[in-house]
C-alpha cells in the first residue's frame, strides 16, 4: 500500500499518483464517488476498500484500524463547455475537468486527520479444555482469539441449568488478551473444583471496544471436562476390636468411592508392602452411599499363607484403599489411585495391636495318673496354654454313670 509520504502529483505513470488512487479502479471495487449537483451541500461517500500499491488488487478495510483519508474533487466544466447550445467559432473543448492539486488534497487530509474503522463483529474464539495432571481441584481452558479482548468463564457441575450471562460475568474469572492481533494458546486456570466431578464450563468472550463503541461479544460452546482424582481415598479409622475367636473387625470410613483392604501379617514385626495388603487382605467395596460413613471390615486370615487367625494372638492390621478414578481428561494420569506405604503404616498405627479372643478351653496334651500310697493318687498333665486344672477322685463302685463338671470344680 502507498504511504502518505509516497503520494505524488507529478507523473501519472509512476507509483502512488494521488489522483489515480483517490478515484480508484472500478474492476478492483475501489471507486467511491458522489456527483455533487449543488454547491455547499453536504454529501456522503462511504469507503470500504483500499487499493494496493500496484493497483492490481484491493482489500477490505480491517476493523479498528487507523486510516488517512484522501479526497479528490473536480468540476463539471468539461461537460458544460462541450454541451453548450452555442459555441464560439474559436471553441476548443477542454481536455479534462478542473481538478484539485495534491497540495489541496493533503491540506484536506490534515483537516480530516486519522479516522478509525469501527469494530462491529465479535472476536473469533477457539477454546479447549483439559485437566492438569498435577491438580485435582482445577481445570485449564486454552484460549485462541483473533483480536484483543477478554474471556469470562463460570464452572458448574455437569447438568446444571445454563446460567444467565450476568452470572458468568459476576463470577469474576477472566483471562485478558491484550495483543491487538490476538492471542494463541493462552491458559485460564479454573480453580476451586471438586476432585473427580464432571463440570460444564460456560464462557463469554468480548473484544476491547471502548466508548463510544460497544464491546462485541460471543458465547462459545459449553466446555465439558472432569476434574482429576490423583490421590487415593483417605482412610479414617474409627475403632478396631476382636469380638470373637479368629476375627478382627476394623471400623473405618473413606472419603470417596472405592475398595478398602485390611490385612494382618502372621507376626507383628513382619515386613509388609502395599501389594501384600491388596493381594492377601480382606477386600470390601465402599459405594457412593457409604462414602463418609463408618463401615466394618472383617479380617479372618493372617499372612501371605492366608491361614486363619490364631486364638489369643496379638496382631497388627494394615489397611489400604483404592479408588475408582478414571481421569478421562488427563492422558498422563495413572489410575486407579492406591494407598502408599506410608499411608498403610499410618492406618496400622491408628488401629494398634489387637489380641484375638480365646474362646476354646485348654486341652490336655499329656495326661497320666498313678497311686502314691494308700490314700493318694498323683495326676500328671500338660496343657496347651496357661490355665488351671481341677481333679476329683470318685469310686468306680459308686454307681455314678457320669461325673458333672460342677462336681469336679467343687473339689478341693
Amino acid at each position: 500500500f502507498c504511504k502518505l509520504s509516497e503520494y505524488q502529483g507529478e507523473d501519472p505513470a509512476e507509483d502512488c499518483f494521488f489522483e489515480t488512487f483517490v478515484k480508484g479502479v472500478a474492476s478492483k471495487e475501489t471507486v467511491f464517488r458522489v456527483d455533487a449537483h449543488h454547491a455547499f451541500q453536504d454529501y456522503v461517500i462511504e469507503v470500504n476498500r483500499i487499493l494496493t500499491k500496484d493497483t492490481a488488487d484491493s482489500t477490505a478495510l480491517p476493523a479498528q484500524t487507523d486510516f488517512e483519508i484522501l479526497c479528490f474533487a473536480e468540476d463539471d466544466w468539461a461537460i458544460e463547455a462541450a454541451s453548450a447550445a452555442v459555441k464560439s467559432p474559436n471553441f476548443a473543448g477542454p481536455l479534462r475537468p478542473n481538478g484539485v492539486v495534491i497540495n489541496q488534497t493533503m491540506q484536506l487530509q490534515g483537516m480530516i486527520n486519522l479516522k478509525t474503522t469501527l469494530d462491529q463483529t465479535p472476536p473469533l474464539v477457539t477454546l479447549g479444555i483439559s485437566a492438569p495432571s498435577n491438580s485435582e481441584t482445577s481445570l485449564e481452558v486454552v484460549l485462541t482469539m483473533d483480536e484483543a479482548g477478554i474471556l469470562h468463564c463460570l464452572p458448574l457441575l455437569a447438568g446444571t441449568a445454563t446460567p444467565h450471562l450476568n452470572r458468568v460475568l459476576a463470577y469474576n474469572l477472566s483471562l485478558e488478551c491484550s495483543d491487538p492481533i490476538g492471542c494463541s494458546g493462552i491458559t485460564l486456570i479454573v480453580p476451586g473444583l471438586i476432585k473427580g466431578r464432571q463440570y460444564d464450563v460456560h464462557c463469554y468472550a468480548e473484544d476491547d471496544n471502548m466508548y463510544p463503541q460497544r464491546p462485541n461479544g460471543v458465547t462459545p460452546p459449553v466446555l465439558h471436562a472432569q476434574v482429576n482424582d490423583i490421590t487415593p481415598p483417605i482412610i479414617t479409622i474409627g475403632s478396631a476390636e476382636a469380638p470373637s475367636k479368629q476375627l478382627i473387625i476394623v471400623t473405618l470410613q473413606l472419603d470417596e468411592e472405592g475398595t478398602v483392604f485390611c490385612y494382618s501379617p502372621t507376626y507383628i514385626n513382619d515386613i509388609v508392602i502395599v501389594s501384600d495388603v491388596v493381594d492377601y487382605g480382606e477386600p470390601m467395596a465402599v459405594s457412593s452411599d457409604d462414602v463418609g460413613r463408618f463401615v466394618k471390615v472383617s479380617v479372618t486370615r493372617q499372612g501371605t499363607t492366608v491361614a486363619p487367625l490364631v486364638d489369643e494372638q496379638a496382631y497388627v492390621t494394615y489397611c489400604a484403599a483404592k479408588d475408582t478414578a478414571t481421569n478421562p481428561d488427563c492422558p498422563t494420569c495413572i489410575v486407579p489411585n492406591l494407598s502408599n506405604l506410608a499411608e498403610i503404616k499410618a492406618a496400622r498405627d491408628q488401629i494398634g495391636i489387637i489380641t484375638t479372643f480365646d474362646h476354646a478351653p485348654p486341652t490336655f496334651t499329656q495326661l497320666g495318673a498313678r497311686g502314691l500310697d494308700e490314700t493318694t493318687i498323683r495326676v500328671t498333665f500338660v496343657l496347651n496354654e496357661p490355665g488351671m486344672a481341677y481333679c476329683r477322685a470318685t469310686r468306680t463302685d459308686a454307681g455314678e454313670s457320669r461325673l458333672y463338671v460342677n462336681y469336679i470344680l467343687q473339689a478341693d
